[in-house]
């Protein structure tokens, strides 16, 4: 509502957020989320793992360069690949109902809040640290996520003066400068390459099948 005059109110109530990124949460989060999510269950969980891939994200904070290869490999040890951007909110949600194994880097895992019995979350770090988002969901949602980091020799690269332009690109992605960074790390500003992304794959795979995974 937009006061273009002086106003009396009788009673005002100034809410708080329910979520502050890397800072607090709160249950009533977890409870709308869940509400939204309520509608958009399965029937029955598959033991099929899904990894939700980068590969068609424009933008974001963290990526792999050579996912395409770790996508391959995991495609052969029968994992199903999902492209959550290009998916409504309710797929979604549907998808973590569904499979009750979820493997992916980044905020794509925080789905999990909208479900009432979340899948096992694997994830697979960008940088050095997990993020104290991931925890931050963990609680509210009541999740525990597994957290991966690739062999060691894994290369990473930080670009912390693509902040700007990252926010440029959020802004207006078709003029932003972040287009002109180059195929692997535009629009990002942290990305690790894999040193053996086949190996990798092969190790995710076994510690899934070693968790009740492929049944």
């Amino acid at each position: 509502m937009r006061f273009v005059n002086p106003t009396r109110i009788g009673h005002l109530i100034v809410p708080q957020p329910a979520f502050e990124e890397q800072h607090f949460e709160r249950d009533v989060f977890r409870d709308m989320c869940r509400y939204i999510g309520a509608p958009f269950k399965a029937d029955k969980r598959s033991s099929q793992p899904i990894y939700l891939s980068k590969q068609k994200l424009p933008s974001g904070v963290g990526k792999f360069i050579n996912e395409d290869i770790l996508v391959h490999h995991l495609e052969l040890e029968g994992f199903l690949v999902v492209y959550p951007e290009l998916l409504p909110l309710s797929q979604q949600i549907e998808l973590f109902n569904k499979y009750a194994y979820v493997v992916g880097s980044g905020s794509g895992l925080h789905t999990s809040v909208f479900c009432a019995t979340p899948p096992e979350l694997y994830s697979l770090s960008i940088s050095e640290v997990v993020n104290s988002n991931f925890a931050l969901i963990d609680s509210v949602a009541k999740t525990t996520t597994v957290h991966l980091l690739p062999e060691a020799g894994t290369r990473w690269h930080h670009y912390p003066a693509h902040v700007a332009t990252f926010i440029n690109f959020m802004r207006a992605p078709e003029n932003s400068p972040a287009r002109a960074m180059g195929d692997d790390i535009s629009g990002f500003t942290t990305a690790a390459e894999i040193i053996e992304p086949s190996q990798f794959a092969s190790d995710i795979a076994s510690l899934l099948r070693s968790r009740g995974a492929f049944a």
